[in-house]
C-alpha cells in the first residue's frame, strides 16, 4: 500500500484522531520554520550581510607559474609540491616553458638550412608525459591541488645579419601562460614558432608553397617525358625544397624573418587558448632582464605593458610580482582596460594574478610562495578553481616570510536593494553604493598599511590605517549611470602588498538583479559584448571627481597622484640593463625528502648519464658506473619504448635515468 493510500485508509478508520495529529504536526513544522527564520534574521542583524557573504567562499593560496626540471626549474614536480606544502600553499599551477628553442635559417630555405639552439621544455618531452607526471603526483597528494599549465613565447623576430655578427632575436622572452586546457593535444598545437606540425594553417597557404608545388609537378612531367631532363631535375629539387620550406602545416601563422608583427602573433595565441577552453595570462610584462644570451645568440626583450592594452580577450595578467608592478597603479594600463570594458569597448574585463617569475627557489634572494594568488571557491576542486579564475574571484599578494595580508571581505553593497557583490561580480544598484572591506595580517599584529580605493581609474579614498582594519565607505559623489567599478590596493611596503580584482556596479531600475560577471560563458572564438540595458549613449566617459567627505579617523580623500588621460594612458618604459643570468643549472635543493620505493637499480654500462629531467634532452647532473647502486624513488609517467624514466637518488641527490639502461638489483 502506498503512502497516500495508507493515509486515506487511516483517515477513514480514525478520522478525528488522524486529523488532530496531522494538524498538530503541521502546526509544529510551521512554528519551527518561523523560529528558524527569526533566529536567522537576528543573526544577520547582529553580524551584518558581510558575514553571510564571507561564509560562501573558501580562500585558497595558489602558487602560479611554478617551473620544474621539465624546463628551466631546479626541482621535480614532486619536490615542488612538497615545498609548497611546507609553505602552506593549497594549489600549485605548473607552467613550464612550452618551447625553449631558437632558429635562424638561410634565405630562401630558412626552415631547411638552419642553426638551432634548443634547451629542455615541456613539449620537447611531450605534452602527454608532462601532464601525466603532474596528474600522477596530484593523485598522491590529498591535501593539495596540482594543476598543469604551460608558458609560451609565441613569437620572436630577427634583426641584423650573420655576416656582420650583429644578429639579435627580439621579443623572445615576451610570454603568456595557459592553464585549463583539456588535453595534451591542445598544448601540443599552441601557435608558437619552432613547434609541431599542425593542420591549423591549412586556410593560410603561402603563395611560395603553391608555386613550389606547381613547379615540381611541371618539372616532374618534363622528366617523365624526357624533355630537358637535367634542368628539369634541378628545378624539381629546388621546387620541392621551396614547397617544403613554405608548407602550411605550421602551428603559427607567422615566422621570425619578416620583422616585428606587433600584437598579432600573441592575439592568435590568446584566441587559440580561448577556443580550446583554456585561460590565458600575460606574465612578466615588466621584465628587467632585457638583454641576455642563449648560447651564442643575443636575445632582447623590452618591457611590454602596452600589449595589455593592445591585445583583447585574454583572462588576465601578472599584476603582483616580486617587484612592484606599475600597471596596477591608479590610472595606468589596468584602469584604461577596465574603463574600456565599462564603456562597452572591450568584451570582457581583465583580471590580475600574482605570478612566480623565478626558475628556482632562492634565485636573486626570492622564494617560491612569496607571491600568491588567493582564490575564492565554494569547494575544493579543480573545476571550482578554474571557474573562479575565469570569473575574477581572487586577489593577489606579495609577502615576506610566512606572514601575508588577508582581505577577509571586499564587497559593494546597495542599501536599497539589499544586494551585494564581491570580486569580479556585477551589482545592479539603485541607491548609494557602500564599499566594505576587511584587511588583516594573517599572523596578527598591528601593522601600518596604506589602503587605496579606486573608482573608474580615480583614487577616491586613501588612508593609512593600523591592521586589522575595516572600511565602510559610501560613495555619495558617484554619477549614478552606466557601468562603474571599484578596486582596492593595500600596501605595507614594497615587499608586502595586496591587489584586489574589481567589483562592477551598474545603475538601473530596481528590477535589475545581482549577476556574476562570467566571461567564461562567452563563446571563446567570437566573443561578443553582453547586451547592455537601455541607457543614454555617451561619447566619452565623464571624469568623476574625488569626494570631499572624510571618514572618521581618516586623513581625508587623497587627490590623484598624477594626471590621468583615460583614453590614452601614459605608458612608461623603464631603462634596460644587462644583468647576469643566475646560474641555476647546478643548484642543489635539499627538502629533507625521504620517500622511496625501497628498490635499487644498477647501470648496465659504465658512465650512465643521470639527467636533470625525464628525457635525453635534459642536461646531465652526474654519471654512474656499472654496479653502482641507485635508489629508486619512483617511476615517472614519461615512457620511451614502453619503459619509464625513473627518479633515482645518488649520493643524496635526485636525478632521472631510463629504465632500459638499468637493471633491478
Amino acid at each position: 500500500m502506498g503512502k497516500v493510500e495508507g493515509d486515506v485508509f487511516r483517515k477513514e478508520l480514525e478520522p478525528e484522531s488522524w486529523q488532530i495529529n496531522h494538524s498538530y504536526g503541521q502546526m509544529m513544522r510551521i512554528l519551527n520554520q518561523i523560529k528558524f527564520t527569526l533566529m536567522l534574521s537576528v543573526f544577520v542583524a547582529l553580524t551584518g550581510a558581510t558575514a553571510v557573504a564571507e561564509a560562501k567562499y573558501l580562500q585558497l593560496d595558489a602558487l602560479m607559474g611554478a617551473k620544474t626540471r621539465f624546463s628551466n626549474g631546479c626541482l621535480t614536480v614532486e619536490e615542488t609540491a612538497e615545498m609548497a606544502r611546507q609553505r602552506n600553499l593549497d594549489i600549485v599551477f605548473y607552467s613550464d616553458l612550452a618551447r625553449n628553442s631558437i632558429e635562424f635559417g638561410i634565405f630562401p630555405f630558412e626552415r631547411i638550412f638552419k642553426k638551432s639552439e634548443t634547451l629542455p621544455s615541456a613539449l620537447s618531452v611531450g605534452a602527454s608525459g608532462y601532464l601525466a607526471e603532474i596528474n600522477t603526483i596530484n593523485s598522491k597528494v590529498k591535501d593539495m591541488m596540482l594543476l598543469p599549465g604551460m608558458e609560451a613565447s609565441p613569437f620572436y623576430y630577427w634583426s641584423g645579419n650573420v655576416w656582420d655578427k650583429d644578429l639579435v632575436a627580439h621579443h623572445f622572452d615576451k610570454r603568456l601562460m595557459a592553464v585549463g586546457l583539456n588535453s595534451p593535444e591542445a598544448y601540443e598545437q599552441m601557435p608558437i614558432l619552432n613547434s609541431n606540425f599542425s593542420k591549423r594553417g591549412m586556410g593560410n597557404i603561402s603563395t611560395f608553397f603553391i608555386i613550389g608545388v606547381l613547379l615540381f609537378i611541371a618539372s616532374l612531367v618534363m622528366v617523365i617525358k624526357d624533355r630537358y631532363r637535367k634542368p628539369a631535375l634541378g628545378i624539381a629539387v629546388l621546387s620541392l625544397l621551396e614547397a617544403f620550406n613554405y608548407h602550411p602545416f605550421q602551428s603559427s601563422s607567422f615566422n621570425q624573418y619578416q620583422g616585428d608583427q606587433g600584437v598579432a602573433p600573441y592575439q592568435e595565441w590568446i584566441d587559440y587558448v580561448n577556443s580550446a577552453g583554456g585561460l590565458s595570462f600575460w606574465v612578466d610584462v615588466n621584465a628587467e632582464d632585457g638583454i641576455r644570451q642563449m648560447g651564442a645568440t643575443q636575445l632582447e626583450t623590452l618591457p611590454y605593458p602596452e600589449d595589455l592594452v593592445l591585445s583583447q580577450r585574454y583572462t588576465g595578467f601578472e599584476g603582483v610580482s616580486f617587484n612592484p608592478t606599475l600597471q596596477v597603479d591608479t590610472g595606468m594600463e589596468w584602469d584604461h582596460i577596465l574603463r574600456e570594458h565599462a564603456l562597452g569597448n572591450r568584451p570582457q574585463p581583465t583580471w590580475t594574478i600574482g605570478a612566480n617569475t623565478i626558475a628556482c627557489d632562492g634565485q636573486d634572494g626570492m622564494s617560491l610562495g612569496d607571491v600568491r594568488t588567493i582564490i575564492l571557491v565554494r569547494e575544493r576542486s579543480a573545476d571550482a578553481v578554474l571557474q573562479a579564475l575565469r570569473a575574477g574571484r581572487m586577489y593577489s599578494v606579495r609577502q615576506t616570510g610566512t606572514d601575508r595580508l588577508s582581505l577577509d571581505a571586499f564587497e559593494v553593497y546597495d542599501p536599497e536593494s539589499k544586494n551585494a557583490a564581491t570580486f569580479g561580480e556585477e551589482l545592479a544598484a539603485t541607491g548609494i553604493p557602500e564599499v566594505r572591506a576587511k584587511v588583516r595580517s594573517v599572523q596578527g599584529g598591528s601593522k601600518s598599511a596604506t589602503v587605496t580605493l579606486i573608482r573608474n581609474g580615480i583614487k577616491v579614498h586613501e588612508e593609512t590605517a593600523t591592521l586589522p582594519y575595516e572600511l565602510v565607505w559610501q560613495d555619495k559623489d558617484i554619477e549614478r549611470h552606466d557601468l562603474s567599478y571599484y578596486r582596492l590596493n593595500v600596501s605595507v611596503s614594497s615587499a608586502e602588498r595586496l591587489v584586489a580584482n574589481p567589483i562592477f556596479v551598474r545603475f538601473g531600475s530596481g528590477q535589475d538583479q545581482l549577476a556574476a560577471l562570467d566571461p567564461g560563458a562567452l563563446p571563446p572564438e567570437s566573443v561578443k559584448a553582453p547586451a547592455a540595458p537601455s541607457m543614454p549613449k555617451v561619447k566619452a566617459p565623464s571624469a568623476p571627481r574625488a569626494p570631499s567627505m572624510t571618514t572618521p579617523g581618516s586623513p581625508g580623500v587623497g587627490a590623484p597622484s598624477r594626471g590621468m588621460d583615460i583614453q590614452a594612458p601614459k605608458i612608461t618604459t623603464p631603462s634596460v640593463s644587462a644583468p647576469k643570468a643566475p646560474d641555476v643549472s647546478g643548484m642543489k635543493v635539499d627538502l629533507g625528502y625521504t620517500g622511496g620505493t625501497g628498490q635499487f637499480v644498477v647501470p648496465r654500462l659504465d658512465g650512465l648519464s643521470i639527467k636533470k629531467g625525464p628525457g635525453a634532452v635534459f642536461p646531465e647532473v652526474g654519471k654512474a658506473d656499472r654496479g653502482e647502486r641507485l635508489e629508486v624513488v619512483r617511476r615517472t609517467s614519461v615512457m620511451v619504448d614502453d619503459k619509464p624514466w625513473l627518479v633515482v637518488r645518488r649520493n643524496g641527490e635526485l636525478g632521472y635515468v631510463w629504465e632500459g639502461l638499468v637493471k633491478t638489483q
